[in-house]
């Protein structure tokens, strides 16, 4: 246990906690899931950035995950 906390940097799980916690205050609350579309989108574009040095080719795909939810989140509140 204490290796997963030494090997993931505190600014992750700090954008971690964040998410979380805006993820159930929003199931909560019941606001709407275009907030959770935009925190599961922060949370994949970071794990990409945390995973880049190692894992160069999966932290493209969680880029190109990310971009594509944003982009198709933009497209379906614009409409």
């Amino acid at each position: 246990m204490k290796e997963i906390f030494r090997k993931v940097p505190l600014w992750f799980w700090f954008v971690w906690v964040v998410v979380m916690i805006l993820l159930i205050v929003n199931m909560v609350q019941g606001y709407s899931s275009a907030l959770n579309a935009i925190a599961m989108c922060l949370l994949t574009i970071a794990n990409g950035i945390r995973i880049w040095k190692d894992y160069r080719y999966s932290a493209i795909i969680f880029f190109v995950i990310g971009i594509f939810c944003l982009i198709v989140l933009v497209k379906t509140s614009l409409l």
